[in-house]
């Protein structure tokens, strides 16, 4: 049976008056203890913030590259093809982030989720 624990985490971009709200849930990864898993949890979300340009911009990055991924690219603009691209890229840099000191399994992986 797989562990994974979730982790809400509410985040305020007070300095844009914007309030994002989204969880960040690490599936697969067993053997992790609840405190590892809040670490790389928190890890991964710092670091996707960080490299989209703040966690006003996660949810309508990944929403984009969602939105992508279930397109043909000739029906995407060239704005969403870019902030698609620019998720995946933010992605892999969070994740290494996320299971840094941690190893990497191969079916490890964060989800976002908005609430």
């Amino acid at each position: 049976m797989a562990f994974y624990t979730v982790f809400k985490y509410s985040i305020e971009a007070i300095m844009n008056g914007i309030s994002t709200v989204f969880s960040v849930v690490l599936h697969d990864f067993p053997g992790l203890d609840p405190d590892q898993t809040h670490a790389a949890e928190s890890r991964f979300m710092v670091a996707a913030s960080r490299e989209l340009g703040g966690p006003d911009q996660v949810l309508p990055s990944y929403d984009a590259f969602l939105a992508a991924h279930e397109s043909v690219e000739a029906d995407l603009s060239l704005e969403e093809v870019h902030r698609a691209a620019e998720w995946a890229r933010a992605y892999e840099k969070a994740r290494a982030a996320g299971f840094r000191g941690l190893g990497d399994p191969v079916d490890a992986y964060f989800e976002i989720v908005p609430f």
